[in-house]
């Protein structure tokens, strides 16, 4: 799987991006998929991996601010940008390197209206490519010399936004060109929270108050006053969660998340996993905590390893979803 990165906001925190200037707003109003988007006027932010020649990425995005050269999407390997997409004139355009314009999109970009940004980006020096897609129409490709200087891999996906407007970001993924799945587009898709809603088969965990396990770990935003924790290796609770509730819709991946922390010293592990109607349970690998609160993802299943078959809204409304205590510090 090549998946680099996949994020909804729909814990309604900020997560998987470091922010080198501004502030995010939550905002619950204006969501393209599930409960939250981020508002990010006047930030500059970027999403870290392993460096790629070739990279994947879209955004939802709906901004008041159409045309300024300020407004960015960029690739960037540390700290030196690649290339970048723009919106002026309520359309796209595409640079290589700092200044050097390579495309024009025509589709025409509506102000305070969600659309799907797609890119593909390869670096090369002659066969390099810039293709970017609205809302799935191909409105600039071109190919050429995309690799400035030496530099030959990408490891940062970033974005510059100017401040007093709205910028709403939503339903982010990044693939890179590698592997058997997730290798090209990342395609139109809409992230989604199905959380906790009754304690599942079982509870080994430790309740910070009363009876009740799932009423302690459904909180959005998480909290940091309701909790399960464990001491002993192995131990895990497992949880019902919320109907699936849509139709017409194709379930292309599933994944647990949690917002977890060691509380002795760094180094402890915890692992998350589903239950399926079989009643067997996949887990994810180890997952090191940090002695602060932070996100933890579970391995992404794209087919039911029941089946081996596409996800349907059945089978999620069956699954229960689990966490358990790998190792303590």
């Amino acid at each position: 799987m090549t998946r680099l990165f996949t994020e909804g906001f729909e814990f309604g925190v900020f997560n998987g991006f470091i922010a080198t200037a501004g502030s995010p707003v939550r905002v619950s109003s204006t969501a393209r998929s599930g409960s939250y988007c981020f508002n990010v006027p006047g930030m500059t932010i970027y999403r870290e991996f392993s460096g790629v020649s070739e990279v994947y990425f879209r955004y939802g995005y709906n901004t008041s601010q159409i045309n300024s050269t300020n407004q960015r999407f960029q690739w960037l390997n540390g700290t030196t940008v690649l290339g970048h997409l723009r919106l002026e004139g309520e359309h796209i355009t595409a640079y290589t390197s700092g200044s050097t314009l390579i495309g024009t999109g025509s589709v025409f970009i509506p102000s305070s209206t969600w659309f799907l940004l797609e890119a593909y980006i390869k670096i090369d020096n002659s066969i390099g490519r810039i293709v970017v897609k609205i809302d799935g129409i191909t409105d600039i490709d071109f190919t050429g010399d995309t690799q400035p200087d030496a530099i030959t891999t990408i490891n940062r996906i970033g974005n510059s936004f100017p401040g007093a407007s709205t910028h709403y970001v939503d339903d982010i993924a990044i693939n890179n060109a590698l592997g058997e799945t997730d290798s090209g587009w990342c395609g139109d898709g809409h992230i989604i929270l199905l959380k906790p809603v009754s304690d599942g088969d079982v509870l080994q965990l430790i309740p910070s108050s009363g009876s009740s396990h799932w009423s302690l770990v459904d909180d959005i935003p998480p909290n940091i006053t309701d909790y399960v924790s464990g001491s002993t290796v192995g131990e895990y609770d497992l949880y019902h969660i919320s109907d699936f509730g849509l139709t017409g819709q194709t379930i292309s991946r599933i994944w647990t998340e949690s917002t977890s922390l060691d509380t002795v010293a760094e180094g402890g592990y915890i692992s998350l996993g589903i239950k399926r109607v079989s009643g067997s349970i996949s887990w994810s690998g180890s997952l090191v905590q940090l002695t602060s609160y932070s996100q933890s993802k579970g391995t992404e299943y794209l087919l039911n390893p029941d089946d081996g078959q596409p996800w349907e809204a059945s089978d999620l409304n069956s699954l229960q979803i689990a966490i358990k205590t790998e190792q303590i510090s």
